[in-house]
């Protein structure tokens, strides 16, 4: 602990008769303290699951309003907390029924983060702003988690009363079933979790609540009066505690409110906050929350290798093989048949999963994908079906980077000892039957170290391996330090190799196979249909889908921010999303330079100094938590940088300072031509009118110079431009371009002439993209009757749409060719 003083657990509560709760029920001895200041509060102690002492503190502030605010700033100054917990009643709005405990995924505070405005139908909606209040993703995982799950038993309202000693009248039963039976009374409770809208408005209004809340965000499940209010008030701080809430319902929320009340004076009440209780009492058992790991038969400070909350990896419940076999419909196999060449067919995750149980030992099976393809959830699911099977062999998880990282300070062997003693205890030096799942290879020499050290530890066990490997990764590895094409990886002997492929969003039988699994295997609560969200991908703009797009969209869609954007901008909020939930409140500065460390790390041609210690900071925040996303986030984020550097460019005030504090290289940036994901990207962020003045903005500025290498590029933003209003002044543009690039005597043998022919390119290709049909015409007649403008635009289009092996995002001249041709400026992360 930080002091004496400091606190493990600060559990805050509104009204006195849901404290009272703590008190009468059974919890841990609570101890009066002393006052601090108006706020009298007990205190608590008790052990964890791993036996470690902890501290609490129970604060009860006797009234609804912004007074728990208060409390949560004073005692969490005081007591630095290491967890925030608001327990209390709240109303219900959807899926919960009366005595299930609800957790949110964010928080939507309503009084000052949305704007009412005329409905133009004698009626009123309400527009969220600003970002939600962030929870502990943290807790939000051990709650969701199935160990937590199958631990968390809660009494049915009949076993409750029981346990209190009441007996239920024949009428209060009939009246119980009648309410089972229509779905508002929980026969099981359980948690559920969702968005909370928090007001100090009132929310008794089934009609406000259908006509304003639901329309503001459709997958509401809850509202409150002072968890919103407690979770932004803890932002102010630095560093901000975790905070999460633990919730329950206590009546449907409508007209029926009295009769829940009149059962057994008050029964159902308490029943529900005894459920919220003994969950609160499950959750601040886990040590991870205080910063320790759970212990496994002795061994401790061992992380685990798998990221359940990592997009795409969710798997909660208990998934039937079936769900599973949905989940995962889009795994493929390559079957050679004689005088039929290589077909391609569909397996089942069943027939994958028995196969693999089939060979316990000396098994090799290869599952391999591009990022965001469910690689990972694939081996998870897979482990944790071995591990229901009869007579099942022991399995261990291991991610390969993990193990590659903390391996360069020490022996891999011992490493990896550490994992599998913290997965299989006892297992080392037997002759037991192992199946070890490890990801995070991407086919690079430095895991061979890896691959060796764990066949020498298993020796004796022979273990069957199952491999997950990033074919994209390898490609951006083997592009930038010259590998051979064919990665060690595939020229291992396998019993089998899967691939998991993206997914059409024109795939209608597949797609809605894989997100009806990914819905019922991740725990995910949502109203929509497989074929809704399809649609919304759709109209997004989403050409594929895979696990993690699909599950971005599942965690995000139901926000009113998200409605009527593209792809690329929703992908963008989505993150910033996650950047909140990771970093508590943040600028947009901060997440802009995150944007521009993707873009230093993928473009390492454009790094001419370190930059600013924020960047610093950034660099660290997108290593840790954004660099291994799918290159769909990538792609984004580097546009977003790119869009910010254009908009700083274009500013007289921090022209001169953006290049400095990004570490950027002025000249190459201003010289370069993005891929067409990134561009396509940049065209996306340009929807927003804003966005698109303050690029055009940049490229008017470009162009003026007419420079040659930076020519092109400027033409190149022109021709993204969307709106009428931008596309008059691309059209502008074009023209004044035209009077020098279209102009023979402009056009010399001189070095300058491949800047000149790209630049006029440029002109044509932007001028097409901007209606202009004689523009199109013009460049294909060129291209027809030149052969040498035939071969550059050969060359550039490997390039720039990377009909290649190779994986870059950028394309560039190059200056010693003769020829106008095209190379890769700079490769996707080549570390």
């Amino acid at each position: 602990m930080t002091s004496p003083e400091a606190l493990d657990v600060l559990i805050l509560i509104a009204l006195t008769e849901e404290a009272e709760t703590f008190h009468d029920l059974p919890f841990h001895k609570l101890k009066e303290a002393p006052r601090l200041g108006i706020f009298q509060y007990h205190s608590f102690e008790y052990e964890d699951a791993n036996g470690t002492s902890r501290r609490g503190a129970l604060v009860s502030v006797g009234e609804i309003g912004l007074r728990i605010r208060d409390a949560a700033l004073r005692f969490s100054e005081k007591f630095s907390p290491k967890l925030v917990l608001n327990v209390g009643i709240s109303g219900r709005i959807k899926d919960a029924r009366v005595g299930d405990v609800v957790v949110p995924t964010h928080i939507n505070v309503i009084d000052y983060r949305a704007a009412a405005q005329d409905d133009e139908k004698n009626g009123y909606e309400i527009l969220p702003g600003g970002k939600p209040a962030p929870v502990s993703i943290s807790a939000g995982y051990v709650v969701n988690s199935v160990p937590f799950k199958k631990k968390n038993k809660l009494p049915s309202i009949d076993n409750f009363a029981k346990r209190m000693g009441y007996t239920l009248t024949p009428n209060e039963r009939r009246k119980l079933k009648e309410w089972e039976g229509v779905k508002d009374l929980a026969k099981t409770p359980t948690v559920v979790s969702g968005p909370f809208a928090v007001s100090n408005l009132l929310i008794k209004s089934a009609r406000f609540k259908e006509h304003v809340l639901k329309n503001a965000d459709r997958n509401y499940v809850a509202a409150d009066m002072e968890s919103g209010l407690i979770a932004d008030g803890l932002l102010t701080l630095t560093p901000a505690p975790p905070f999460y809430a633990v919730r329950a319902i206590s009546d449907p929320a409508t007209t029926q409110k009295p009769e829940y009340d009149a059962i057994g004076n008050g029964l159902i009440r308490r029943w529900a906050m005894s459920n919220a209780l003994d969950t609160v009492k499950l959750l601040i058992a886990e040590p991870s929350l205080f910063g320790d790991e759970r212990k496994l038969s002795g061994v401790s400070g061992v992380p685990e290798d798998y990221s359940p909350e990592y997009p795409g990896q969710r798997i909660l419940g208990a998934p039937s093989t079936s769900d599973f076999d949905d989940r995962f419909s889009n795994m493929r196999i390559t079957v050679s048949k004689r005088d039929h060449g290589e077909t391609v067919l569909p397996i089942r995750f069943s027939k994958l999963l028995s196969e693999i149980l089939e060979k316990p030992r000396a098994g090799s099976f290869l599952v391999q994908g591009r990022g965001g393809g469910g690689k990972t959830a694939l081996l998870r699911a897979l482990q944790l079906s071995v591990n229901d099977a009869h007579e099942a062999p022991k399995t261990v998880f291991l991610d390969a980077r993990k193990i590659i990282k903390e391996a360069g300070s020490a022996d891999a062997v011992s490493v990896l000892r550490r994992r599998v003693d913290r997965d299989a205890p006892g297992l080392i030096d037997t002759k037991d039957n192992v199946i070890v799942f490890l990801d995070g290879l991407i086919g690079t020499d430095s895991e061979r170290p890896i691959i060796e050290a764990l066949s020498q530890l298993l020796a004796r066990n022979e273990p069957t391996l199952v491999i997950a490997f990033g074919i994209d990764h390898y490609e951006l590895q083997a592009d930038s330090n010259d590998y051979p094409p064919t990665p060690y990886l595939h020229n291992r002997k396998h019993d089998r190799t899967v691939d998991l492929k993206a997914i059409s969003v024109n795939d209608d039988a597949l797609a809605t196979a894989v997100i009806g699994g990914i819905v019922r295997t991740s725990g995910t609560s949502t109203s929509e249909s497989p074929e809704a969200i399809i649609a919304a991908l759709r109209t997004l703009g989403f050409l594929y889908l895979n696990h993690f797009v699909v599950s971005i969209y599942l965690h995000n869609a139901g926000k009113m921010a998200f409605e009527g954007k593209n792809s690329s901008a929703f992908v963008i909020q989505s993150m910033q999303n996650l950047y909140g939930d990771l970093y508590g409140r943040f600028t947009s500065r901060q997440f802009n330079l995150l944007c521009v460390a993707a873009l230093r790390s993928y473009c390492r041609i454009l790094v001419k100094s370190a930059g600013s210690p924020e960047l610093a900071t950034a660099h660290d925040r997108y290593e840790s938590d954004f660099a291994l996303f799918p290159r769909i986030v990538q792609t984004a984020l580097i546009a977003k940088a790119v869009v910010y550097i254009l908009g700083e460019f274009n500013n007289p005030k921090s022209s001169s300072a953006i290049f400095k504090s990004t570490g950027i290289n002025e000249e190459l940036f201003l010289s370069l031509v993005f891929g067409n994901d990134v561009n396509s990207a940049v065209k996306d962020l340009m929807a927003d009118q804003r966005v698109e003045d303050a690029v055009l903005s940049a490229a008017h500025k470009i162009s003026d110079t007419l420079e040659p290498a930076s020519l092109s590029y400027a033409l190149y933003l022109f021709g993204r431009a969307r709106s009428e209003r931008g596309r008059l002044r691309a059209e502008k543009a074009f023209d004044t371009a035209a009077q020098v690039l279209l102009d023979p005597g402009t056009i010399s043998p001189s070095e300058q002439t491949k800047f000149w022919r790209l630049a006029r390119r440029s002109l044509y290709i932007s001028r097409s993209l901007n209606g202009d049909k004689k523009a199109t015409d013009s460049y294909i007649a060129a291209v027809i009757s030149d052969p040498y403008e035939d071969r550059l635009n050969r060359s550039f289009h490997l390039e720039y749409y990377r009909d290649h092996n190779a994986t870059g995002v950028t394309v560039a001249l190059d200056h010693e060719e003769e020829v106008i041709g095209v190379v890769l400026a700079s490769c996707l992360d080549d570390g």
